[in-house]
């Protein structure tokens, strides 16, 4: 009975320090989710990992947010779920990695890598919404890999939004502006991440909800978004708004159930993958989905018209550098661009594969039944005979596109914005900022969503020195096909 009384010695105390640390691991373990979707919003990462260091025994706590190293152990054929095993510290984890970087790696390569999230309790459905399989391994999704010498194999690109599997975009942002009418109606919500600027137009709706403020942290989910600047969108499609600060929607009924059924799965006639997001820690959690669109593609062959502008009697203009015509150029892109595109799987339609002369009505004649027009051309400004340099020295060196304002204009602006945000990726070269409409037959006459695609400038040196490298030009078309293939979806 003394004894409780008493200051335990320091040989007791010891005694009881370590034997309350079981109980407390045990009791923390009983608050863990373990088969939910933990997947955190991935930022880009700029520096690189120098060193390799050894890693503490691992377990799915410590490895969230932070880099570790390993040894790949195996590289798996399927895309989806998993393709990669490594070993880290002799415990084997499952990576989902880019397919990009699986090209640079084999077997035995030791990598470091940042785990952003993990995958549980995958299920899939087929189209008549059957579960055909049921997988519940953890599958770690990573922000970057570093090769040994701390060279970035892979970084991960950030994103305005992502799509689900039914084609619905989402973000997870922050309300920088919440704007109402007279009647205390929302009518605009502006949401920043940081980095993406994302205006949703809600006046149609009339919607009154007072749990929405400023600063707090949402999820939106909408479709039918215009770019109008580089990091800026706007729609008036919104379908739902969730606020993770206290648990509230704004749901527009008249779009929710388009695309989600009652219980809140997606409506898609596609294979599907769902997966149940969760709270962690007051910020929400969500599936990085562009996974899945990569590993369950559309089905459906796209079919491309490449047009080859001018030809046979009509060369257009001429390089003062190179002396060659523009019909010939042209022709030049035309030809890599449909290997390319035949590369990916896309039917291509030639307008002309030849030195030969195609009238502006012969050319919109080859846009019956395809998804798209693409016309290649390059530009030029006139030049002095006297001094051999452009009239103007204030003209546009670099890419450029072009759309016409007619019955489809909403549609191959969607194309042009896709190809022109893309080919604002090349660092090599400088390209226009926004999408110019002109009156160009081929485009204005257009019967399916078309552009028309100017290349650098014939007029200036460093045009021709551009595009006089094919390396530049496959870039350059790999990333036109890039566009093509958003906008196609």
């Amino acid at each position: 009975m003394y004894m409780l009384f008493k200051n335990p010695t320091n040989p007791m105390k010891k005694l009881i320090y370590l034997s309350v640390l079981p109980l407390i691991a045990i009791c923390s373990l009983a608050f863990v989710k373990q088969k939910e979707v933990l997947v955190y919003k991935a930022n880009q990462v700029i520096s690189k990992q120098k060193n390799l260091q050894k890693n503490r025994f691992l377990t799915s706590d410590s490895l969230l947010g932070k880099t570790t190293s390993g040894s790949i152990i195996e590289l798996i054929s399927y895309k989806f779920p998993h393709n990669t095993i490594i070993e880290v510290n002799g415990e084997k984890l499952a990576l989902q990695l880019s397919p990009e970087v699986i090209k640079k790696l084999k077997v035995g390569d030791d990598v470091s890598f940042k785990i952003s999230g993990y995958l549980t309790n995958l299920k899939t459905y087929n189209k008549n919404n059957n579960l055909i399989k049921e997988q519940n391994e953890k599958i770690y999704t990573v922000e970057n890999v570093f090769d040994e010498k701390g060279k970035a194999l892979w970084i991960r690109p950030t994103y305005a939004f992502l799509y689900e599997k039914n084609q619905v975009r989402f973000a997870n942002s922050k309300i920088e502006k919440i704007t109402k009418n007279a009647n205390q109606e929302i009518e605009r919500i502006l949401l920043n991440d940081g980095e993406f600027k994302i205006d949703l137009n809600l006046a149609d709706l009339k919607l009154t909800n007072n749990s929405f403020n400023v600063g707090d942290r949402v999820t939106a989910r909408f479709i039918g978004e215009r770019q109008t600047s580089p990091k800026y969108y706007i729609t008036n499609k919104m379908i739902t708004i969730y606020n993770e600060s206290n648990n509230t929607s704004l749901i527009n009924n008249n779009l929710y159930s388009k695309f989600y059924s009652e219980d809140g799965k997606q409506i898609q006639k596609t294979l599907a993958i769902e997966t149940k997001p969760i709270l962690l820690d007051h910020q929400e959690v969500a599936l990085d989905f562009n996974l899945i669109n990569k590993a369950i593609p559309n089905n459906k062959t796209k079919t491309l018209v490449i047009d080859a502008g001018h030809g046979g009697q009509d060369d257009a203009t001429k390089s003062m550098f190179t002396g060659k015509t523009e019909k010939y150029l042209n022709l030049r892109v035309a030809l890599i661009l449909k290997d390319e595109a035949e590369k990916r799987g896309i039917k291509v339609i030639m307008t002309r594969e030849k030195d030969e002369f195609i009238t502006l009505k012969d050319r919109v004649q080859f846009q019956k039944g395809a998804d798209a027009f693409i016309s290649i051309h390059h530009n030029s400004m006139p030049m002095n005979k006297k001094t051999n340099q452009p009239e103007s020295m204030k003209g546009f060196r670099g890419f450029e596109v072009f759309i016409s304002d007619n019955s489809l204009i909403k549609e191959s602006k969607v194309l042009g914005e896709k190809v022109l945000n893309a080919l604002q990726s090349l660092e090599s070269f400088p390209v226009r900022d926004s999408l110019i409409n002109k009156n160009v037959y081929v485009v204005r006459e257009a019967i399916i969503p078309s552009i028309l695609i100017e290349f650098p400038n014939l007029a200036y040196k460093e045009g021709n020195d551009f595009i006089s490298d094919e390396k530049n030009l496959m870039k350059a078309c790999k990333l036109i096909l890039d566009g093509f293939e958003k906008s196609v979806l």
